[in-house]
Formats: structure tokens, C-alpha cells, sequence
């Protein structure tokens, strides 16, 4: 089966022209169907961005795909709900599909690599979706194979889903799953199977009141890393990653400007992701390494991703003592930091 690919954008031009060449140049493409939610400008400053991009789709020529369709927004989405939006309108046709936002550069065989796992993994009720990004570091896994499951990234950089599973995963997720399982996640030892980061995340995200818990309320790559622990979930992974995210050099929505400093030990801080190199090959097989040790490769990652050790003992603290606080106290504690933010935005607005 050949799953659609999602695309939404807004105003990087030059990032979505290298993102659409590097789709023409898999191998698979003609069997793809292209889908692009064109955003609508918030500001001034997207706008000529915007009109080249519009400009690009009606004059470009897309017969590399086997479809190519384009959505055009009538009013700003903004970056998420354009995503999410678009995931919806796919699964009104599609019963699977692949994710990539317009700063991400495939590599030859990243459609083909999707496709052969979505329907390797469909029928394992254990495996949520398929990542097409995998971090510069080594994996601890069998040297013949290209693949294994994971439980700590959820990365966005290129990911597929089935509308069934994606769907579970979302209404959960949406619907407060992971603020309402906190205290069970927490009792139950569900936090030594995130990393540092996702626990230092749902930490803060749940125990300080309202603010953050957007990020675990909708589908962000926070959202599902966490979910994979407290689910018990996995999302396979490439041993060689399929994306190279460019977004890194100050265009990203949602990353800032890295320069490397060659003098330093590599860490997610400091790597140069926009000229991370990408599988080369240009077909891919299937090898999945189904024994991967989970722990060691979220150990790995660990390393890669560290958190200030005082920053997760604070967290561990935090989770603590709010677990051991009634439901109530709680409550009115979150209740109380509300109407102290609501007071504060009331006297804001009377200062202007």
C-alpha cells in the first residue's frame, strides 16, 4: 500500500522546493500522492514568502508524483493546527499516511523505508507509528539490521501513522489522558522508561498548573514521547536517519539557531542538524531488530539529550510531592495559580 505524504507550509519557500525535490528524487514517488496545506499569512512579513509558495504549486510541474493536491487555507491555521487539520482531512480518504513539514530534506528511499514499515507493523498493536528521523549517535543493535522499535522519541521530522492507531493515540492525548494517568504513571514506575527530558516535560507541564499543558493536551513530539512510556507503546525508528531538518538555521517554527562548536562534545545543543548526512541508498529492505535493547538505546539518547542534573531532581521532587497531595488539594492549588494569572492579566490590560 502506498501511503499518501502530508506537507503543510506557509512562507519558506526555498526550504519547501528543497523538500518537494528531495521527494521527486525517491524512487517510490510516482506511486505517492502529494498532498500541501498552504497556510494563510498571519503577518506582513509572511507574505511574500507566502506568494511564491502559492506561485511554486500552480506553475511547478509534480508529475514525478502520482498525485499532487493542494489545500489552501482561508484564514492562519498556525503551524500545529495546520498540521493537525490536514491529518484529519487525510484519514477522511486515506487509512494511513506520512508527515513532513516543509524544512525537512528526505532522503532517496525515505518513501519507500515509510511505506515498507507502516505495512510491516500495521498488524503489531505495540508499534504506534514510524519515525523517519533517527539522532547522529550509535545504536546499540544488531549490525545487519536498518530498523528497531523504540520507546523515547517521538520525533515529528518525518513520521507515519494508521488512521486506527493514530486516532486511539490522539483522543487520548487530547481528551487529558496524560494529565489525568500522571500519579498512576508516576506510582507505577512509568518515568524510568522516559527520558530525562519527556519526564522533566510532564513534570512541569502537569504540576504547575494550566501553563505548558498544551504541549501533552494535542499531538507534539513531547505529547507522544510520553505517551509511549505510559502506554507502553513503541515507534520504530531508522539505525540511518531518512530527514535532515534544516529548520536549525533560525527558519524553523520551533527551533533555534545552532552553530556547532567543533571544540565540544557533541550533544542535542550544539549539533549541526542541517548538514547531518542521510541514508544514501536508494531502495530500501526491511531488518528490523525486534530485540533492541530498550533501555540501553534510551540510555544512549540520555547522553545525547542530558538534562541539568538539578533540573530533573527538581522534577522528581515536584512529582513527589504532588503526588502525594489529594486530588482535592490539587485541584484547588491549580484553581488558586488560575485566578492569580487571570488577576494578573486583568491588571495588564488596565496598565494600557
Amino acid at each position: 500500500m502506498y501511503s499518501p505524504v502530508l506537507l503543510p507550509t506557509l512562507c519558506r519557500y526555498d526550504s519547501l522546493v528543497k523538500c518537494i525535490d528531495s521527494l521527486k528524487a525517491n524512487a517510490w514517488a510516482d506511486k505517492t500522492d502529494l498532498i500541501v496545506a498552504l497556510d494563510y499569512p498571519k503577518t506582513k512579513t509572511h507574505t511574500e514568502g507566502y506568494r511564491a509558495i502559492k506561485n511554486y504549486l500552480c506553475t511547478e510541474d509534480f508529475s514525478a508524483f502520482n498525485s499532487f493536491q493542494v489545500i489552501h487555507r482561508r484564514r492562519n491555521y498556525g503551524a500545529i493546527d495546520n498540521f493537525l487539520e490536514l491529518l484529519r482531512e487525510c484519514f477522511s480518504k486515506y487509512d494511513r499516511c506520512i508527515c513532513l513539514f516543509d524544512d525537512l530534506e528526505v532522503s532517496s528511499n525515505f518513501i519507500q523505508y515509510m511505506d515498507e514499515m507502516l505495512d510491516e507493523c500495521e498488524q503489531d498493536p505495540q508499534v504506534a507509528g514510524v519515525l523517519g528521523y533517527s539522532y547522529p549517535v550509535r545504536w546499540e543493535v544488531d549490525r545487519n539490521c536498518n530498523a528497531f522499535p523504540q520507546d523515547f522519541s517521538g520525533s515529528i521530522w518525518g513520521i507515519g501513522f494508521w488512521k486506527n492507531k493514530y486516532l486511539e493515540m490522539s483522543r487520548y492525548i487530547e481528551d487529558g489522558g496524560l494529565v489525568k494517568d500522571f500519579e498512576e504513571a508516576h506510582n507505577g514506575g512509568r518515568f524510568s522508561k522516559m527520558t530525562d527530558w519527556a519526564v522533566s516535560d510532564y513534570v512541569n507541564s502537569v504540576c504547575y498548573g494550566v501553563a505548558g499543558k498544551s504541549f501533552i493536551n494535542q499531538i507534539t513530539d513531547i505529547s507522544m514521547r510520553i505517551y509511549l512510556a505510559v502506554k507502553d507503546k513503541r515507534f520504530i525508528m531508522p539505525v540511518t536517519t531518512k530527514v535532515r531538518n534544516l529548520g536549525f538555521d533560525g527558519t524553523g517554527a520551533y527551533c533555534e539557531k545552532i552553530v556547532m562548536d567543533e571544540n565540544k562534545e557533541i550533544n542535542s545543543q550544539n549539533y549541526s542538524y542541517g548538514t547531518q548526512p542521510i541514508d544514501g541508498e536508494r531502495a530500501f529492505v526491511p531488518r528490523i531488530d525486534w530485540e533492541a535493547n530498550l533501555s540501553v538505546n534510551r540510555g544512549i539518547f540520555n547522553e545525547f539529550d542530558a538534562v541539568p542534573s538539578e533540573k530533573l531532581s527538581a522534577a522528581l521532587k515536584r512529582a513527589e510531592w504532588y503526588c502525594s497531595q489529594s486530588r482535592s488539594s490539587r485541584s484547588m492549588l491549580n484553581f488558586k495559580k488560575l485566578c492569580r494569572r487571570i488577576s494578573r492579566g486583568i491588571r495588564n490590560r488596565l496598565r494600557l
